[in-house]
C-alpha cells in the first residue's frame, strides 16, 4: 500500500560464527583461527535502511578486522612481546573494540569477540612443533649448566672455607669433573688415573 512494507528486524542478542580461516601471523606463518562474536542490533532503522542484510554485514566486517588485526602479532614469543597464543584475551577486547567501529552504520553493538581455535596451518604444524620442542629443550640445558656452574662454584668455595687449598689444576679438575657428571645426559663413570 503506497510503497510501504513491514520489515522485522530482531534485536536480540545473536552470535555469528566465524568458520576456519587462514591468516598469517607477523612472521609470516599460516594459522588456521576461528571467532565468535556475540552483538546486537540497538538501531533498527539503521540496521534495515543503511545496509542490505545487516547480519551479513557484521559477518563480513568481522572476517576483514580478524585477517587485520591477527596478521599483526606473531602466534607465539619468546621475548615476551605480545603474541596471539597468550594475549588471547586482550586481543579479543581489540577486535570487539575495532568491530564496533566498523558495524555502528549497521546499527549493531558489539558484546564480545572471542577467538575460539588458533593453531599452525598444517603445513608447518610439525615443522614448528620441532621448534618448540628444540627451544625447549635449549632452556632445559641453560637451566642444567647454570645450575651445575653453581654446585661447582659453590664446592670450590666450601673447600677454602674449610682450608681445603686445591691448586689452580685441582680446581680445574674438579669444575670439569662436576660439571660433567651434573650436565652429562648419562649417569657418570668413575676413572682412576692410572
Amino acid at each position: 500500500m503506497w510503497g510501504r512494507e513491514i520489515r522485522k528486524i530482531s534485536t536480540k542478542q545473536q552470535s555469528i560464527e566465524l568458520p576456519k580461516t587462514t591468516v598469517v601471523d607477523s612472521n609470516g606463518n599460516p594459522l588456521i583461527i576461528s571467532a565468535v562474536i556475540v552483538y546486537r542490533i540497538s538501531n533498527s532503522r539503521r540496521a534495515l535502511l543503511d545496509v542490505e542484510n545487516s547480519r551479513i554485514f557484521v559477518k563480513n566486517q568481522a572476517e576483514a578486522a580478524l585477517k587485520q588485526t591477527l596478521s599483526r602479532f606473531p602466534y607465539e614469543s619468546n621475548d615476551g612481546s605480545p603474541c596471539l597464543k597468550t594475549e588471547a584475551e586482550q586481543i579479543g577486547k581489540h577486535l570487539c573494540n575495532l568491530l564496533q567501529r566498523k558495524v555502528l552504520q549497521a546499527g549493531a553493538m558489539v558484546d564480545s569477540f572471542q577467538l575460539k581455535e588458533i593453531s599452525y596451518a598444517p603445513e608447518i604444524a610439525s615443522g614448528m612443533l620441532k621448534r618448540q620442542q628444540a627451544i625447549a629443550i635449549i632452556e632445559a640445558r641453560q637451566t642444567i649448566v647454570q645450575g651445575a656452574v653453581d654446585i661447582a662454584a659453590d664446592a670450590v668455595t666450601k673447600l677454602a672455607e674449610r682450608g681445603i687449598e686445591l691448586s689452580d689444576s685441582d680446581q680445574a679438575k674438579l669444575v670439569t669433573n662436576l660439571l660433567t657428571v651434573v650436565c652429562s645426559d648419562n649417569d657418570a663413570q668413575p676413572t682412576v688415573p692410572m
